[in-house]
């Protein structure tokens, strides 16, 4: 049986107020120069469980466009920052 997130037409659980399927989702994560690039991934690091996350996105992708992504984090800026900030202070990344 396959989960939520694997059936790539359905609607993605943390898109409730959109149309797109985890299909859709996917392509627009995984094309930088899309349109609506910036809104899906800050969207996606909003509202999606924290596991989903990685597996739409990878770390380098989030790493290379948190600034555009940032205006649409919401509450949830202070955690990615936080994050972010904690993996560098450990030398996680650079």
């Amino acid at each position: 049986m396959l989960t939520e997130i694997e059936e790539e037409n359905g609607r993605p659980y943390f898109l409730w107020d959109d149309q797109l399927t985890w299909h859709q989702l996917r392509h627009i994560l995984n094309m930088p120069n899309h349109p609506q690039f910036a809104y899906y991934l800050g969207k996606t690091l909003r509202e999606a469980n924290y596991g989903d996350v990685w597996r739409l996105v990878s770390l380098q992708t989030v790493l290379s466009h948190f600034k555009e992504a940032s205006p649409f984090l919401g509450r949830q800026r202070n955690f990615w920052l936080f994050l972010i900030h904690n993996w560098k202070q450990l030398n996680l990344i650079s």
